[in-house]
């Protein structure tokens, strides 16, 4: 999670390979997608979208996704690119907390 929020996706990939768990979660219930969208890394986010099974719309433990997740960190150019990507438009629809 601290690299994908700190945006090294050399290190994010190295540890995937090594059988790193990326489907894990912080206290607060949050991926290292969110966590990439919180902080702006946009490379990481297209690198996690593209290589994981990481989703857009998986929720916090707060009912935050990734767009609110953006948002919260005024990351315009991840809320940009998650309205393009996103395939499912209930996305913006979900309601958090």
């Amino acid at each position: 999670m601290a690299a994908a929020a700190n945006g090294f996706v050399e290190l994010l990939t190295f540890l995937i390979q090594r059988g790193a768990n990326i489907d894990s979660r912080n206290f607060e219930g949050q991926t290292a997608l969110h966590r990439a969208c919180f902080y702006g890394e946009l490379c990481t986010v297209k690198y996690l979208v593209k290589n994981t099974t990481l989703r857009l719309s998986t929720c916090d433990k707060k009912g935050n996704n990734c767009v609110h997740l953006a948002a919260m960190g005024l990351s315009v150019r991840c809320m940009r690119y998650i309205m393009k990507k996103a395939k499912d438009q209930s996305i913006f629809e979900q309601r958090n907390q």
